[in-house]
Formats: structure tokens, C-alpha cells, sequence
């Protein structure tokens, strides 16, 4: 196993304890969602960006300055080693790919039937509904520390429970989902490493890279949406 696949095995694991101990309650002990309406709102998302920085390394709760550091290197965009990997007919075909996947979309759908599921509320289809779920994606894109180096899938942004009567903010929760992109993600046969080099990538085809990019949506959702299980079991004493 790569120290990659290791580092990943490891936050997989430590996950579950990381969100307990820092799930956010907000006000969702003030309400009763049993069989009210759920809907979605979904910003609309930009086209994903060539982020040139290194992977995250696995943090822990107290590592905020690491954190910061990171977002301040997500700044730099489109520069350096990417930008010679990743070249204009890749970009022209992940940007292709997103418009055919609609990340934001496909995040948001997956959590309403989530977080449905766990506030025991109904989802629906429109607003006005009596609470709303905000999804606010402010970038995503791909990240390599180098061309041969394992790629990543980045997603920032926000989810938000709103309340549908008066648009208060019952709670919230960030997104800062990285996932590596591995052959098997992408439909790739295995190598000994099953790492997606930012150079392989330049390599995949339109639809290759929109399922990677169904990938992410997933993984993000489904992050977010044990983050609201564990505020909400946080919030009732579970």
C-alpha cells in the first residue's frame, strides 16, 4: 500500500471521531422536523479550476494554521506544474464533463435525500417548503503536488438548514472534501500504485472525467451529511 493509500485508510478510519467531536448543533434542537417539507436550493457552481498546491496532509482538529496555510496555496490557481500538465483541450474537456455532471447539483440531490432521511422530514421538489437546504459550492477542481503525483478531486463551499418561514439559519456545515482520484474511480484498469497522476489525467477522455467528477459529489455529500447526523445526535443527546 502507497503511504497515499495509507494516509487515506487512516483518515477514513479516524473520520467517524473526528465528526463527533466537532459536529456543529446549531439551533437544531429548537426545531421538529418529523414530516415537514425538506427542499433544495443550490448556488449555482463555477467551472472546476486547476489548483496548484500540494495535497492536504491528514490534520487534526487543532491544525487551523495548516488549514489556513492551505487555503492561502488554493489561491494560486492555474500556475506552475499544472498548468504545463493540464492543457487546453484537458481543461476544455473537464470543463465539458462538468457541464454534463453539474457537481452542485448532483451534491445537493444526493444530500436532500439524506438529510431527509435523517431529520425524518419529506423532501419535495420547489420552495416554499418549511425548511430549505442551501448548497454553496465556491470552487472545486483538481489538485497535484506535482505532474507524476497522485491527483485530487477538491470541493469547497457550504451547506445551510434554513428555516423556510423566516430564512434564519438553523445550522451549517463547510465542505473542504479532497479525494484522491484513483484508476478504479475512472474506469481505468489497476496498476500497482492505482493512483491518477495530474498526468494521467490530462490523459482521460470527457466522460472519464465526468465520472470522476460523480465521484466527488458523492464522497462530499455523503461527508456532509454524517456531519449533520452526528450534530443533530450531538444536539439530542444521543
Amino acid at each position: 500500500m502507497t503511504r497515499t493509500a495509507r494516509l487515506h485508510a487512516l483518515f477514513t478510519v479516524l473520520t467517524p471521531f473526528l465528526l463527533s467531536a466537532c459536529a456543529s448543533t446549531g439551533r437544531l434542537a429548537e426545531y421538529d422536523f418529523s414530516d415537514r417539507t425538506l427542499a433544495l436550493v443550490v448556488d449555482s457552481p463555477p467551472v472546476p479550476e486547476i489548483f496548484d498546491s500540494s495535497p492536504p496532509p491528514i490534520v487534526g482538529i487543532d491544525d487551523q494554521e495548516e488549514d489556513l496555510d492551505r487555503n492561502e496555496r488554493l489561491a494560486r490557481i492555474g500556475s506552475g506544474i499544472l498548468r504545463d500538465v493540464i492543457t487546453n483541450d484537458a481543461r476544455e474537456r473537464l470543463v465539458t464533463a462538468s457541464e454534463e455532471v453539474r457537481v452542485a447539483d448532483l451534491l445537493g440531490e444526493r444530500m436532500l435525500e439524506r438529510a431527509a432521511r435523517t431529520l425524518r422530514a419529506r423532501p419535495v421538489n420547489e420552495t416554499p417548503a418549511d425548511f430549505e437546504l442551501e448548497v454553496r459550492i465556491n470552487r472545486y477542481g483538481i489538485t497535484s503536488r506535482e505532474a507524476d503525483a497522485q491527483a485530487f478531486f477538491v470541493v469547497q463551499g457550504e451547506l445551510l438548514l434554513l428555516d423556510g418561514v423566516d430564512g434564519s439559519r438553523i445550522w451549517k456545515t463547510g465542505l473542504d472534501q479532497w479525494e484522491p482520484i484513483n484508476r478504479g474511480d475512472v474506469g481505468l484498469s489497476g496498476t500497482e500504485s492505482n493512483v491518477v497522476t495530474a498526468s494521467v489525467f490530462a490523459t482521460l477522455t470527457k466522460d472519464q472525467m465526468a465520472t470522476a467528477l460523480r465521484g466527488i459529489a458523492q464522497h462530499a455529500a455523503d461527508h456532509a451529511a454524517e456531519k449533520l447526523q452526528a450534530g443533530l445526535d450531538r444536539a439530542r443527546g444521543n
